[in-house]
């Protein structure tokens, strides 16, 4: 099974290209035009409002991803996830080879997206790449903890 990262801007040339893909929507909600094209879509895997409204008012990227992976990803079940979207792409005749993670940032804006496959990578010791850039480097959203020895 491959994992790979997208943008709802991809989805047209994925879908053209892999129509076999298993297709998720990890955003907080989805254009009404993309819906129906989407195979699942998994708003646990989404920033809630408050997190995504926080980031918006201050662009503090280090807050945000302690609280989605404080407040939304430790609360996932990966393992779980992958036998739910493998029970749907049974259901609707799609194999679960490929599996495409979407949400709304293009290439090389932050986004949660890459939060969320770094917990995959993580969780399975797996490598998850954005789809169309395999060599894309990917921001490291590990929050280093900070030594305050030197208060003492």
């Amino acid at each position: 099974m491959v994992i790979k990262t997208s943008y709802y801007g991809q989805l047209h040339d994925i879908k053209d290209k892999h129509p076999d893909w298993f297709l998720v929507s990890i955003s907080g909600w989805i254009p009404d035009e993309i819906k129906a094209q989407m195979d699942s879509h998994n708003q646990s895997l989404a920033p809630s409002k408050d997190i995504y409204d926080e980031y918006e008012s201050d662009k503090d990227w280090r807050k945000y991803t302690k609280r989605f992976k404080d407040e939304r990803l430790s609360k996932v079940d990966f393992l779980e996830k992958l036998e739910q979207w493998e029970e749907k792409a049974n259901k609707i005749g799609k194999n679960i080879d490929t599996i495409v993670l979407f949400c709304y940032e293009g290439i090389g804006e932050f986004c949660h997206r890459h939060i969320v496959a770094e917990a995959i990578e993580n969780e399975f010791k797996t490598t998850v790449n954005e789809y169309n850039y395999e060599n894309y480097k990917k921001v490291d959203y590990k929050l280093q903890s900070v030594s305050t020895d030197f208060l003492f």
